[in-house]
């Protein structure tokens, strides 16, 4: 997949619109794809975290408790394995490919040099994060 059209991706998430396309071109360089078969696994809840994802192509579930239930589906442009890197590197939550899916992928290593480099971008980030977790709070009826 070409720079372009990850950088394409990039700049219709929810986490990454909005930053400057120079930006997006050098953090799509920096990331690889990955293929999930429907049916599999991309990580568990409660695995080790290194990675974030960004959803290029398919469908996948989210899914939280025992047994696991499906909360909600990722779409291209979505973004998966954030939280992990403010809670201790360890998956909130798992995530099944329901159709064959085309990741994104970038290490937390790499990713963290790409935020302190452009601090807008964590910023986004940081926006997005928090609006999803309070619409979750509220959801359940939390304070």
């Amino acid at each position: 997949m070409s720079t372009s059209a990850r950088v394409d991706i990039l700049s219709r998430s929810e986490t990454f619109g909005g930053v400057p396309r120079a930006e997006l071109a050098l953090l799509a360089d920096m990331m690889r794809v990955e293929v999930f078969p429907a049916g599999t696994l991309v990580f568990e809840a409660g695995e080790p975290a290194d990675a974030i994802y960004v959803v290029s192509s398919g469908v996948l579930s989210v899914l939280v408790g025992q047994p696991p239930t499906p909360v909600r589906q990722l779409r291209e442009g979505a973004v998966l394995g954030e939280y992990a890197m403010f809670v201790g590197h360890v998956r909130t939550a798992t995530v099944r490919a329901e159709s064959e899916c085309e990741l994104l992928s970038l290490d937390y290593e790499r990713f963290h040099a790409y935020l302190h480099r452009f601090p807008a971008a964590t910023w986004k980030l940081l926006d997005v994060t928090v609006r999803r977790l309070v619409a979750a709070e509220s959801r359940r009826g939390g304070a």
